[in-house]
């Protein structure tokens, strides 16, 4: 899922744009939703839904797929001159931050048997999803 939800509205600049071959005119809002292209069946298969990570794994021999998959998670960041300015370096944070903790940390779902509750107010709120954390051994 996307960090935040909403429709990402942009202004369209006074001298208008084109849009899929479409002239968009000058002040126009314009938004997506990421929630829902991130759910894209097209995109990410039938069971785009369900949170399958191993997804990424089965496009290692079709690199088209694995390409679009990709550039589509990325406008999470927005696209072209409305990129976020720290992409680079909130990537970079991430790569570091579940690397370290899952170097340093064992996870467990504690109560497996119990569905978490997950409701949007702009960011996800997740509730009744306890887990377990249990520090490693040093090597």
């Amino acid at each position: 899922m996307p960090p935040a939800t909403g429709a990402n509205f942009k202004l369209v600049p006074p001298e208008g744009d084109v849009l899929n071959g479409h002239l968009i005119p000058s002040g126009t809002q314009i938004g997506s939703s990421y929630l829902s292209i991130q759910h894209s069946a097209s995109i990410f298969g039938p069971d785009a839904a369900v949170f399958r990570p191993e997804r990424w794994l089965d496009t290692k021999t079709d690199a088209t797929r694995l390409a679009n998959m990709t550039s589509i998670v990325d406008l999470v960041f927005r696209y072209g001159r409305y990129q976020y300015l720290g992409k680079n370096v909130a990537l970079m944070e991430f790569n570091k931050l579940f690397v370290e903790l899952l170097r340093r940390f064992d996870f467990a779902i504690a109560k497996p048997e119990t569905v978490a509750r997950v409701t949007n107010a702009g960011i996800w709120i997740v509730e009744d999803f306890c887990m377990r954390v249990k520090k490693r051994r040093e090597e």
